[in-house]
């Protein structure tokens, strides 16, 4: 796992192609705080380039997730919603796989307007089946998907579109929900093949005795 900070620049850019070309011969996941932006429903999930001066996940693409095949899963959230960008025969290497997936439910509503629905997701590797399976749920719901909780995030009231409604919960439930996702956005599967093998060493294992 590496890890890229908010705002990152050229620094950790060059520390992150160092870090991947020095580990060859392992899978490598990268989280980010900001990477993709979300499904719409207008408007496919896609890089976050140009949305603002500090957002460069293309340029984290060609220097070090498409020049190394030991890259196959990036994770990010920052912006609300869910996205999901599947490659193939990245960098041309034939068969190789890179999965991109954003989810950030900090703007997801209960019913009630509260913005404490508390998802989050499971990604289990399936490494000889090479696959990934995604699950969402929420604990405190008691739910398994989250696109029931899409409420539209932001409702002009009084005519003025600066009077923003994340004060006013009550609103936010009146206005519906965005229907930007579905139960296909919250469990699924995407195929995926690591670049190598995967062992765990076990140096000892201790048995301790049933009182």
């Amino acid at each position: 796992m590496l890890s890229l900070p908010y705002g990152y620049g050229e620094a950790e850019l060059a520390w992150a192609e160092q870090i991947v070309a020095e580990h060859a011969d392992a899978n490598v996941i990268i989280a980010t705080h900001e990477h993709l932006r979300p499904l719409m429903v207008d408007e496919a999930a896609r890089r976050s380039d140009a949305s603002r001066w500090n957002s460069r996940a293309d340029e984290l693409w060609s220097r070090v997730i498409e020049p190394n095949r030991n890259v196959v899963l990036v994770l990010s959230g920052h912006f609300h919603g869910i996205g999901t960008i599947v490659s193939e025969n990245v960098g041309g290497v034939a068969g190789r796989t890179v999965a991109e997936l954003l989810a950030d439910y900090q703007e997801f509503r209960t019913h009630t307007g509260a913005r404490a629905t508390g998802f989050f997701r499971m990604l289990q590797i399936d490494v000889d089946g090479g696959a990934i399976a995604v699950d969402t749920t929420s604990i405190r719901l008691g739910e398994s998907a989250s696109f029931d909780y899409d409420y539209l995030q932001v409702k002009p009231e009084n005519g003025l579109a600066t009077a923003q409604s994340n004060n006013r919960p009550w609103n936010v439930v009146e206005a519906g929900l965005q229907g930007r996702y579905d139960a296909a956005d919250d469990e699924f599967r995407v195929d995926i093949v690591l670049q190598h093998d995967t062992l765990v060493a076990t140096l000892a294992v201790g048995v301790t005795p049933a009182a």
